[in-house]
C-alpha cells in the first residue's frame, strides 16, 4: 500500500463521486476506479458501497477513512517539519562558551539586553549565578524545568553512589537539595534590590504533580502564585505603567 492510494481513496470518499473524484486528482476515472478496488483487496474488506445513483462509504471504509485522513496529516505534517529544518527554521541551537567569556563577552550581551528594553535573553546554566540586570530590564524571569544536575555527569555519579553504599536515598538527600539551592538562585536572578518587582514563571508541573515539588515551592520567596495569564498582565501592566 502506498501514499497514493491513501490519498485515492480519500479523495473519492470526500466526494462520494468517482468523476469529481478523478478531476479533483488530476487523473481519468477508470484508473481511479481500478485502484480503489485494488486498496479493498489489500485491505480486506469492502470500503465503498457503489451503484448506479451514489456511492457511499461502508463501515469498513468509514474507519478507514478516518485513519487514512491521519495518516496523511501526518506525512503531510513531516515533509513541512523537514522544509523547516532545512531553512533553518527549527532545529537545536547549541550555544557554548569558555569562563573568560564571563568577563568579556557576557558583559556586553547584558548591557545589550538592558539597553533594548524589550529583549529576550536565553541563558544557560552558568546565568544562574553572578548576573544582575537590576530595575525595569528584567520583569520576567522564565525556568522552562526544575534544575536537577546532569545524571550523566561523572562528579554527580560518584556522590550518589556513596550515598547509596551508606544505605541513603541519592535522589532525596543529594539531587532535590541541590535543585532547590540551585532554583532559589535562578529565580533570584530576578529580584536584586529593594525596589525590584517581576514575575517568575515556572513551567515544570513535577512542581504542584511530585510530593517532592513542595519542598521546591516552601524554598521560594514569599510572593504571590497565580496560573492565570490575566492576573500576570494585570500586574505587569499596572508595574510597568
Amino acid at each position: 500500500m502506498e501514499l497514493r492510494h491513501l490519498r485515492y481513496f480519500v479523495a473519492v470518499a470526500e466526494e462520494l463521486h468517482f468523476r469529481r473524484a478523478a478531476e479533483r486528482l488530476h487523473m481519468s476515472q477508470p484508473p481511479l476506479s481500478q485502484q480503489i478496488r485494488a486498496l479493498e483487496e489489500e485491505v480486506g474488506a469492502p470500503l465503498l458501497l457503489r451503484n448506479q445513483r451514489k456511492v457511499e462509504l461502508t463501515a469498513a471504509g468509514a474507519a478507514f477513512y478516518a485513519r487514512a485522513r491521519e495518516i496523511l496529516a501526518a506525512v503531510e505534517d513531516a515533509a513541512l517539519e523537514a522544509r523547516r529544518v532545512q531553512r533553518g527554521e527549527v532545529g537545536r541551537l547549541a550555544v557554548g562558551f569558555v569562563g573568560s567569556a564571563m568577563y568579556s563577552f557576557v558583559p556586553e550581551l547584558l548591557r545589550a539586553f538592558r539597553e533594548m528594553g524589550n529583549a529576550v535573553l536565553l541563558g544557560t546554566g552558568s546565568f544562574w549565578e553572578g548576573i544582575d540586570v537590576k530595575g525595569e530590564a528584567l520583569s520576567v524571569v522564565i525556568i522552562d524545568k526544575l534544575p536537577f544536575a546532569a545524571p550523566d555527569d561523572p562528579l554527580l555519579k560518584a556522590r550518589l553512589a556513596a550515598i547509596r553504599e551508606q544505605g541513603g536515598n541519592p535522589f532525596f538527600d543529594e539531587q532535590v537539595p541541590q535543585a532547590v539551592i540551585a532554583l532559589k538562585q535562578g529565580v533570584g536572578r530576578l529580584i536584586r534590590d529593594d525596589t525590584d518587582f517581576g514575575v517568575v514563571m515556572l513551567c515544570d508541573t513535577r512542581l504542584v504533580t511530585k510530593g517532592y515539588g513542595r519542598s521546591f515551592i516552601a524554598s521560594l520567596p514569599p510572593m504571590q502564585r497565580t496560573r492565570s495569564l490575566e492576573d500576570v498582565q494585570a500586574f505587569l501592566r499596572e508595574r510597568l505603567a
